[in-house]
């Protein structure tokens, strides 16, 4: 594993238990139904990457985590351009897992140089289909936000 690898790796890794807070598993109360359109930050049952669709509960979840870091270690690419302009950082990107398991609107929140943030936005754009999150027992979209650190060491 590259030097860089290992920090995207390291970054990835203690950043998801984060990323957990953000699609946290918690009941809305009875009396208000699941809402197709809206999109959520915390539901009943986080998406869950395609892979993992066999597991259940924290297991499922877990393996989520592992996988999505996975993915961004390995899709990860330092720019060569980015890399002799010396350019590090960490960013957050957002983007929303659909009702169908896609990712949509992909952004960067805090951006560190236009380079680094079209290849996080690029790495999150090539994520598999999740099996979508679910409140009430109805698919619904769901809000993440994931750091990323780019590093020259």
């Amino acid at each position: 594993m590259t030097p860089f690898s290992r920090t995207v790796f390291l970054t990835t890794a203690a950043c998801l238990a984060a990323f957990s807070f953000w699609a946290q598993s918690e009941a809305e109360p009875d009396s208000m139904p699941a809402d197709s359109s809206k999109v959520y930050d915390i539901v009943e049952q986080v998406p869950i990457w395609g892979s993992c669709g066999e597991l259940t509960g924290k297991e499922a979840e877990t393996c989520t985590y592992e996988e999505l870091a996975k993915h961004v270690v390995a899709e990860t690419k330092y720019p060569k351009k980015a890399r002799k302009m010396g350019l590090a950082g960490k960013l957050f990107v957002e983007f929303v897992i659909d009702t169908d398991g896609s990712v949509i609107d992909v952004t960067i929140l805090r951006g560190v140089h236009p380079l680094l943030d079209d290849e996080a936005i690029r790495v999150v754009k090539s994520f598999p289909e999740f099996i979508p999150g679910q409140q009430r027992g109805k698919p619904v979209k769901v809000r993440y936000r994931l750091p990323m650190n780019f590093s020259l060491d």
